[in-house]
């Protein structure tokens, strides 16, 4: 058992070890509007509320909406939620959500838009790319949600719930087939095993055996990956008023996805560029040319116990957490077939986190939560080894090890004021204070060996808060404004060094924390005797010391962006012109501009026959910011129809995004796309208990970058160039389930 696993278990030994999962969003009819919209129940202010109640921008859906238009892992939601963005950095996919986001990735770097598993803050990047198995619904709280959700919830809070052990023995078993030799299967069980106990059981598996590309290096496949998931849930309710949870997962995945990278074709991009041995890429989209195999695998696993206890006047929760992650990956940095650079990363994590919370009732008038969260991390590399080419007298063969310490203590509070019968007054403060302490090692093994340790400690503290008034203008419609702050804190960079101008080599650089002031403006109703619900919200958001990265060699460089300022619209549009067909229209329409960058770097290609790019400092000011579409959309069908006792369901989801650039000086964008997911599922049985499902995604096979990366030309030529990575192409299969 590792030192910071023993130290925590002890903290949350003195705070009884406890916690509690949050009621789970989930859609109910109105019974007293037959032919109603559902309710849906989100959890976006630490307590059960329906969505339309709540003065928050809130995308949300159930497990059986993201099955029906194929949305099986987590970067995939971008598709039914605009203004969601997510890109390939690595071994993880970063999300932007309405321009915010930063893809610092590494040991001990976190989002800004952090994802909440069944309460429990998942920060390792690495959880980015997990499978969405065992679900029942998935939440996006859009803009900075700092008060209740702390630390790094600058751009909003991505919340995931799965299912509830239940009394009642229920079992589920999908399987399924798809194109590229893909094969997926489900379990999930779930019974009582006593009057107070009830557990489950879920179980998932996908394997991909055949590439969407080929590496013509070999000719072996590219883009072929796996995942594997188990997740289990105790469920013990000793009496009325206690509800104790323990949750144990695993999850193991491959993919080549943001590590089998290629070079642009020729005119690609716009750009003509050649690697090391004067090497041009001129292979299909989903083609690389590879002397190197390049891949990640990572494994998490650990668990929570969650609690909650009545106390009469309010309720006690407390939420415990401790996780483990584990990377190899596996980079021919060159992005060719001759070998200039390979590189293998190593990155751990082990987090621990405590959360108490005190909630007063959810039928007082007035409503309140105090709380304190504690969370240690200890990441780090173990270690990054970058090879060259030999013999090479500019480069030698390069190890670092690395180790970030983190811990963060924060208290909060939230009320809301009721004025009057239909104003309600939102208010709400969260202190944080962060000490981070870094160890980086780099070591050479030229004749004598050269090695350079970094040493840094510093504290990030910060104030964040929310205020909103909300107003009812009749029974179902809502009004309201609000302004917050959101905070991202501070840290070293874990994966090279990197050392403030005029200080010597020993001393690392602290990227600076972010901030970001957001002022927003909505409305919620439902209208046509709920029949018709539309959601409109405007917002303005002012984002001071952005954090960024780049290669500017063969490594990664953090940087702060001195100031954006961001502002857009959203709007949902959801209709039911008859009880057996739904239609909406969900849409983002952002302006995102960086007000100020100095020194942002802007990569140009060398011209021929140079290698990679050169690395120019500019001023990225009135440029847009990264991964921000000027407009994103999505039109989705569902038309039921009733066939004696049985049931065809036919789905059809159309995401539109607009087109994005990947880097500071605008250099490199993705136009525009429309991706299409269709399904058509039939229940059949006595019961229905049995269903199959035809479905596709990607119908109209556009070609979309998972992400493009720009790296400056190395020392001899040994590597440099545009890192590029791709989404999948047409995908589509069938899958049995059976519901017992």
């Amino acid at each position: 058992m590792s030192k910071l696993l023993r130290t925590n278990l002890l903290i949350a030994s003195a705070v009884g070890a406890v916690s509690v999962t949050p009621s789970p969003l989930f859609a109910q009819t109105d019974a007293a509007r037959p032919g109603a919209l559902e309710t849906i129940v989100v959890t976006a202010q630490r307590r059960a509320e329906s969505a339309q109640d709540v003065p928050i921008s809130i995308v949300a859906y159930e497990a059986a909406h993201l099955e029906a238009v194929n949305v099986q892992s987590l970067p995939q939601i971008a598709q039914i939620v605009p203004g969601l963005q997510f890109q390939a950095v690595g071994a993880a996919s970063v999300p932007y959500l309405r321009g915010v986001g930063a893809a610092t990735t590494g040991a001990g770097m976190e989002t800004t838009v952090p994802l909440i598993v069944d309460g429990v803050y998942m920060s390792a990047q690495g959880s980015s790319l997990m499978a969405l198995s065992n679900l029942a619904s998935i939440e996006v709280d859009k803009g900075p949600q700092g008060t209740l959700f702390g630390r790094n919830a600058t751009g909003g809070v991505i919340q995931i719930r799965t299912r509830q052990p239940s009394q009642e023995s229920k079992l589920d078993i999908t399987a399924g087939l798809g194109n590229f030799q893909t094969y997926e299967g489900t379990v999930y069980g779930t019974t009582g095993l006593s009057d107070t106990l009830a557990a489950d059981i879920a179980l998932s598996a996908r394997d991909q055996q055949e590439g969407f590309g080929t590496n013509l290096f070999d000719g072996s496949d590219v883009y072929t990956s796996y995942d594997y998931t188990a997740r289990s849930k105790w469920l013990w309710t000793p009496s009325d008023a206690t509800e104790l949870t323990v949750v144990f997962d695993y999850a193991r995945l491959r993919s080549q996805t943001g590590f089998a990278t290629r070079m642009p074709r020729l005119g690609e991009l716009g750009l003509d560029q050649r690697g090391n041995g004067g090497f041009q890429y001129s292979g299909d989209f989903y083609d690389v040319n590879l002397n190197f195999d390049s891949f990640n695998v990572t494994k998490t696993y650990g668990g929570s116990i969650d609690w909650l206890q009545e106390l009469g006047f309010a309720d006690l929760r407390s939420i415990s957490a401790y996780h483990e992650q584990e990377w190899e990956g596996h980079v021919d940095f060159d992005l060719g077939p001759n070998h200039g650079s390979h590189q293998i990363f190593e990155p751990t994590y082990e987090t621990f986190s405590q959360e108490l919370q005190l909630l007063s009732k959810d039928d007082a008038k007035l409503q309140w939560v105090l709380g304190a969260f504690y969370y240690s991390d200890v990441s780090g590399y173990h270690p990054v080894f970058i090879d060259y080419a030999a013999p090479n007298p500019i480069l030698q063969d390069t190890t670092i090890v690395s180790e970030q310490d983190t811990k963060s203590w924060s208290v909060f509070g939230e009320t809301k004021l009721p004025l009057g019968e239909a104003t309600r007054v939102t208010l709400g403060l969260r202190y944080t204070t962060d000490d981070r302490d870094a160890v980086i090692a780099q070591t050479t093994p030229v004749p004598p060996p050269a090695s350079v340790t970094q040493r840094g400690s510093k504290t990030f503290s910060k104030m964040t808060y929310r205020a909103a008034l909300d107003h009812r203008f009749g029974e179902d419609v809502l009004g309201y404004v609000q302004v917050a702050r959101g905070f991202k804190s501070g840290f070293f960079n874990t994966q090279t060094l990197q050392s403030p101008p005029g200080q010597p080599p020993t001393v690392p650089l602290p990227v600076e924390p972010e901030v970001l002031d957001a002022y927003e403006i909505g409305i919620k109703s439902d209208l046509l005797n709920s029949r018709l619900r539309a959601n409109l919200s405007a917002f303005y958001y002012d984002y001071q010391d952005q954090q960024a990265n780049a290669f500017l060699g063969s490594t990664r460089i953090l940087l702060n962006a001195a100031e954006s300022e961001i502002y857009g619209l959203d709007f949902e549009f959801v209709g039911l012109p008859t009880d057996n067909l739904r239609v909406s229209l969900v849409g983002s329409y952002l302006h995102a501009r960086y007000s100020d960058f100095p020194n942002a770097p802007r990569f140009t290609p060398v011209p021929a026959p140079g290698v990679g790019n050169i690395a120019t400092p500019v001023n990225a000011k009135d440029n847009e910011v990264v991964n921000s579409p000027t407009f994103s959309g999505t039109f989705a069908v569902q038309y039921t129809i009733p066939i004696g006792a049985r049931q065809l369901e036919l789905n059809a989801n159309a995401y539109y995004n607009g087109g994005y650039f990947f880097d500071f000086a605008n250099t490199r964008e993705q136009d525009a796309y429309t991706w299409v997911n269709a399904s058509v599922k039939w229940a059949f049985g006595t019961e229905n208990e049995y269903d199959l499902t035809l479905w596709g995604s990607n119908l109209l096979s556009e070609e979309v970058w998972s992400s493009v990366n720009q790296v400056g030309a190395g020392p001899g030529g040994l590597f440099g160039g545009d890192s590029l990575t791709v989404r999948e192409p047409r995908t589509y299969g069938i899958r049995f389930g059976a519901h017992f």
